[in-house]
């Protein structure tokens, strides 16, 4: 498989976003993402963001979350948490939020001591997969649905958890308290 180059560091004031609600240029992904809502529409992660995700690890599970989420919203999809870095943070400090922005998800990050990290969007999306939002008033601006397409099968799957590596989570911090 032929490796994606890196991707150089996406400023959100280079970004546009074509929507009925908004087509202005803004300084803050997060307006961005807000201003840009639509349920269950594909709005655009942008390219360099880091993305991660978190249990199951193992293909088969990952099916049957998405499986899962088809039986709950009709789409085949499966939830992660993605940004790239504000003009105020580092990359330990765009960590600490997408991790802080799960557990306010909904995630129990002492019940998960991995998590998954792809580096750049960009790779999931040149391997096909779209980013979406969910549709429900009290989304994280840091959530997504990866959308695996239709009927994904067990290949599709493992294609998507390719780019991703295991980490350890980082001991809790204030900056994970949001």
């Amino acid at each position: 498989m032929p490796s994606v180059p890196p991707v150089p560091p996406v400023l959100a004031f280079d970004v546009r976003f074509e929507s009925e609600l908004n087509s202005n240029v803004v300084a803050d992904s997060t307006e961005v993402i807000r201003d840009a809502y639509s349920p269950a529409m594909p709005v655009g992660v942008l390219p360099g963001a880091l993305v991660i995700r978190f249990s199951p690890s193992r293909a088969d599970r990952v099916l049957d979350r998405a499986q899962a989420a088809h039986e709950e919203s009709g789409r085949w999809e499966l939830s992660v948490f993605a940004d790239v870095t504000r003009a105020t943070e580092n990359s330990e400090d765009l960590l600490a939020r997408l991790l802080a922005a799960a557990k306010l998800h909904g995630i129990v990050l002492q019940n998960n001591k991995y998590y998954w990290r792809c580096t750049h969007a960009a790779e999931l999306l040149g391997l096909g997969f779209t980013f979406a939002k969910g549709g429900t008033p009290d989304e994280r601006p840091e959530h997504w649905n990866v959308e695996l397409g239709d009927s994904p099968t067990i290949d599709d799957v493992r294609r998507f958890l390719e780019p991703f590596t295991q980490y350890r989570r980082p001991v809790m911090d204030e900056r994970m308290d949001m």
